[in-house]
């Protein structure tokens, strides 16, 4: 991913730590020093390109995780100054708000105060 930000930098980032999901079922940690090391040093990445994160609320609706990221990522986003959207990740018509407002309980609880959205095809900063 950090050479994806550094060579071809995108407007946002998305399932920034989807790994949690997918390995579950192993030995992974979130708390391991290794990958925390490789988070920090993506979010650093993020910052510096001033790259958008999603926070998909898709896990947490469905039951089958935490939102991606996690909240201490989220945290750390925020201590970096990094905007963030809000998305679902719906693959139905009815899970378009699916967890969004948890999503800004959330954010509102680590301390942000805005959101990103693309009105009249300009990113812009929204009060939530």
């Amino acid at each position: 991913m950090n050479g994806m930000i550094e060579n071809a930098p995108p407007d946002i980032i998305g399932h920034l730590d989807k790994v949690k999901y997918q390995l579950k079922a192993t030995n992974f940690s979130e708390q391991s020093n290794w990958y925390k090391k490789i988070v920090l040093d993506t979010l650093e990445n993020i910052a510096g390109k001033n790259i958008i994160m999603e926070l998909n609320t898709r896990g947490f609706y469905k039951k089958r995780c935490d939102f991606f990221p996690s909240k201490w990522i989220l945290e750390k986003a925020r201590e970096f100054d990094i905007r963030v959207i809000l998305g679902s990740d719906a693959h139905l018509p009815a899970e378009i708000n699916a967890g969004l407002q948890d999503g800004i309980v959330v954010l509102k609880s680590i301390g942000y105060e805005k959101i990103t959205i693309l009105k009249d095809h300009v990113w812009q900063d929204a009060s939530i």
